[in-house]
C-alpha cells in the first residue's frame, strides 16, 4: 500500500510549537507498523488554517490522487485534514469514492481502520473539532471587541506610533513628522501617492516592516481611521486612545 502523509500547522500553532516534524514522525511510525505499507511522500502546509481548503499542499495531494499516485492518506489527527464537517465529508468522499483512496488518522478512529464504529467516532470528533474552532473564534472576537471598547489597540502599532505594555498607542516623535508630511502633502492636492512615497524615502523614513514606502503604503495610511482616532472591527467603529 502506497501511503502519503499530510501535516499542517497554522501560524498560531507554530507559536505553540505544534511542529510539523512531530506529526511527520508519528505518521512514519504508524506506517512502519502496518503490513505491506510504504510511505512515499509527506505533504506539508505550514502557516495555513484548516478553515480553508485552498492550501498549497492540500491542493497538490488532491491533484496527485487524481493521477493515482497513492493508495492511502495518513494524518496525525482529523483536525489537520479539515476544520469543518462539510470539508471533511467533501474531500474524504472525493478520495474514497472517486479514487479508492483510504484515509487514516494516527491517533483517532476512522471508517477505514474500524469500520462502522470508526465512522461514527470519526464524525463525532470532526463535529467536536468544528465546535471548538467556532467557540474559540467567538471568544477571541469578544475579547478583541472589548479591547477596542476600552480604547486599546489590537495588533502591531501603525506608522507614527509605538504601543506600550498596556496596549495604548504612544506617538513616535520621528514618525509623527512623517505622518504630517503624508497628510499635509496630500491635502495640498499637488502630490500623488507616488510623490509622497518618494519624499518619505528621500528623508529616510521606513515602514514598520523596515522597508521603503510605496504608493500603496501611503494610500493605506491615508485611509486608516486610526489617524483620526477611530478603528473598525467587524463593521463596528470604535474610538481609540492616543
Amino acid at each position: 500500500m502506497r501511503c502519503v502523509g499530510y501535516v499542517r500547522v497554522s501560524s498560531e500553532e507554530q507559536v505553540s510549537n505544534y511542529s510539523l516534524d512531530a506529526q511527520k514522525r508519528a505518521i512514519e511510525k504508524w506506517v512502519d507498523g502496518q503490513d505491506d505499507a510504504v510511505l512515499i511522500d509527506v505533504y506539508a502546509d505550514e502557516g495555513y488554517s484548516a478553515k480553508t481548503s485552498e492550501r498549497p499542499a492540500f491542493r497538490q495531494l488532491r491533484r496527485d490522487a487524481a493521477k493515482g499516485q497513492y493508495d492511502a492518506l495518513i494524518v496525525h489527527k482529523w483536525d489537520r485534514f479539515a476544520g469543518n464537517r462539510e470539508d471533511a465529508i467533501l474531500y474524504k468522499s472525493f478520495l474514497h469514492r472517486d479514487y479508492g483512496i483510504k484515509v487514516f488518522s494516527v491517533t483517532e478512529s476512522s471508517q477505514d481502520s474500524d469500520g462502522a464504529m470508526g465512522m461514527l467516532v470519526e464524525s463525532i470528533l470532526e463535529a467536536i473539532s468544528q465546535w471548538y474552532s467556532l467557540n474559540l473564534a467567538a471568544k477571541v472576537s469578544k475579547g478583541i471587541q472589548e479591547k477596542h471598547r476600552r480604547g486599546l489597540h489590537v495588533g502591531h502599532a501603525p506608522f507614527g506610533y509605538q504601543k506600550n505594555d498596556k496596549g495604548h498607542l504612544i506617538p513616535d516623535a520621528h514618525e509623527q513628522m512623517g505622518i504630517s508630511l503624508i497628510f499635509e502633502g496630500y491635502a495640498t492636492g499637488n502630490h500623488s501617492y507616488s510623490d509622497i512615497a518618494r519624499l518619505l524615502n528621500e528623508r529616510g523614513y521606513l515602514t514598520k516592516r523596515r522597508q521603503a514606502f510605496t504608493k500603496e503604503g501611503v494610500r493605506e495610511i491615508l485611509r486608516n481611521g486610526i489617524y483620526v482616532g477611530r478603528v473598525s472591527y467587524q463593521r463596528v467603529w470604535f474610538s481609540t486612545k492616543h
